[in-house]
């Protein structure tokens, strides 16, 4: 009998329509795949996921990739060195390392395994939204999310945003689960699952206030005791859920660390001149990492070299000194402040790429240089000097140590900019939100894996569904229906973006809320229709 029952649950139209969305997510997914198959552009942290989760197979669990690379590729005797990393919260390395352990290793591979996981997505999304809205209003919903490109998109980068819209479609499913019978067995389920959201990407660690708490408090019709035991219940299931991560990390590091170590280093990129105005306003700037840190080479010695005539080419670099474990660069002096020295290597031998600083024109390499180190010449150096350099690399700080030290620069430079610093922040949700310069954004989003051609898709698509979601939001709330969780999914976003710096990535979230408010206005807009449609065909008779 049981089993009839679910077979006819398998055949009612809701569910043969959703699967047919999901069908059209598949469908949209090989497309994009197809598309990008050829692309060779990499965003630092999908390559991080990939490399850590390798790692993890081979036994050195969380290990930092970057400084594995350098130490393999970049020193004399090739010995890697596994130094623990919390660079990144551990969901989405978990998801690439079981997908390794399957066999699936590269980067296509990946991106399909994101590719299954965000039709998932779609069907739980339209399972979830059905709980708090009528059919139409979840299929509209699935369906919005399935071809939006702001979020389709995300499978193919390789980035942790398609394990976020999971786990946070899961948490709508799990809150508006608990909303149908507030029992603290249901909060259970909810803290867990919030948990989750934090361990895929550290900042929606604040959903357990944002929209747990208020969807708890605000929107269980339950005497107040009830409420508290389920908050408590919540809270205690994220504490759980958590607790492995944390305790790790806390015993791990020399300074405290919780979710991630990420945050100083991605504020002093975000406050810094070159992003406090003109056309980077808002966004991040990798050299502001490097410039206000200490160069991670020191020079042994500074030798003049002639200049180069006109039409002669320059005779390389050798990647080492003879015998010594030592960089060797050959180049020109492009400043020379205090002990800091930079060149621009005349030709891109490995350690050259190795230390160039990001974004710079031409590219160059800082040192740490001492008045001992110059043959040849006196130091300062005129700028267009030729050099070569031998040079150590700096044993750099421990990770969590190098993090506080970045965010006390971030924060003194705040401090010391605070006006600006209000104002770069409002800028800051502009950017993202599309609502100042939107074809800058295009391109800063192509640093995340983003083709432009989808962005600007995204773009045209924005302006609408954020009117129809404008629409949903007060018809929701006239009909005295849930929308206190998608508000604070958005909050959410908006409190990242404020605090971090102007990027599409941090607000898929607020995308997935965006789309299932739009659905309700579409249904609003619907029905108006019908009831002036009605109205005229009764004043007609």
């Amino acid at each position: 009998m049981v089993t009839s029952v679910r077979r006819a649950a398998l055949h009612t139209p809701f569910v043969r329509r959703l699967l047919a969305i999901a069908g059209g997510a598949a469908a949209v997914q090989a497309i994009m795949l197809a598309s990008v198959w050829t692309w060779t552009f990499r965003n630092g942290d999908a390559i991080y996921y990939q490399g850590q989760a390798q790692l993890n197979t081979e036994g050195h669990w969380f290990a930092n990739y970057y400084r594995y690379l350098q130490t393999y590729f970049f020193t004399p005797s090739h010995q890697p060195v596994y130094l623990p990393s919390a660079s990144h919260p551990p969901l989405t390395t978990m998801l690439y390392t079981v997908a390794d352990w399957c066999g699936l290793t590269t980067f296509r591979q990946h991106s399909i395994v994101l590719a299954l996981l965000f039709v998932a997505t779609t069907i739980i999304l339209g399972v979830a939204v059905r709980k708090v809205a009528s059919d139409r209003v979840a299929l509209l919903a699935a369906g919005l999310f399935a071809t939006c490109p702001y979020l389709f998109v995300n499978p193919s980068s390789d980035l942790a945003e398609t394990v976020v819209l999971f786990v946070v479609a899961v948490l709508l499913w799990s809150i508006f689960w608990l909303m149908e019978s507030p029992t603290w067995r249901r909060a259970l389920v909810v803290g867990a699952v919030a948990a989750l959201c934090a361990l895929a990407r550290s900042e929606l660690a604040l959903i357990l206030v944002t929209v747990v708490a208020p969807s708890i408090w605000f929107c269980c019709r339950v005497p107040w005791r009830t409420r508290i035991v389920a908050l408590a219940a919540a809270g205690l299931a994220f504490l759980a859920v958590s607790a492995p991560w944390l305790v790790r990390n806390q015993t791990t590091f020399v300074k405290s660390v919780w979710f991630s170590d990420q945050l100083g280093e991605t504020l002093l990129q975000s406050n810094c001149p070159k992003v406090y105005s003109g056309y980077y306003a808002g966004w991040l700037w990798h050299s502001c990492l490097l410039e206000a840190a200490k160069p991670s080479l020191t020079a042994a010695t500074v030798e003049v070299l002639p200049a180069p005539s006109i039409g002669s080419t320059p005779k390389p670099a050798a990647s080492w000194s003879s015998g010594e474990a030592t960089h060797v660069f050959a180049g020109v002096v492009t400043s020379e402040v205090g002990p800091i020295l930079t060149i621009a290597p005349r030709e891109f031998n490995a350690s050259a790429k190795q230390w160039w600083v990001f974004n710079s024109s031409p590219p160059v390499v800082p040192f740490t240089t001492s008045s001992a180190a110059f043959s040849g010449g006196t130091a300062p150096l005129p700028i267009g000097t030729s050099v070569r350099i031998a040079a150590a690399e700096v044993t750099p700080p421990e990770e969590s140590v190098a993090s506080a030290d970045d965010e006390k620069v971030a924060l003194a430079f705040i401090k010391t900019h605070k006006v600006r610093a209000a104002e770069i922040a409002v800028l800051r949700v502009l950017r993202t939100w599309n609502l100042y310069d939107p074809n800058a954004q295009v391109m800063f989003d192509y640093q995340d894996g983003r083709p432009h051609v989808v962005s600007y898709l995204g773009l045209i698509e924005f302006y609408p569904l954020l009117a129809l979601a404008v629409i949903g939001v007060v018809d929701r709330r006239r009909r005295r229906l849930v929308v206190l969780p998608f508000l604070g999914l958005i909050g959410t976003a908006v409190i990242a973006v404020l605090t971090t710096f102007a990027n599409g990535r941090y607000r898929v979230e607020s995308d997935l809320a965006m789309v299932v408010l739009a659905a309700g206005g579409i249904e609003a807009v619907i029905m108006w229709r019908a009831r002036q449609s009605a109205t005229v065909e009764r004043s007609s008779m």
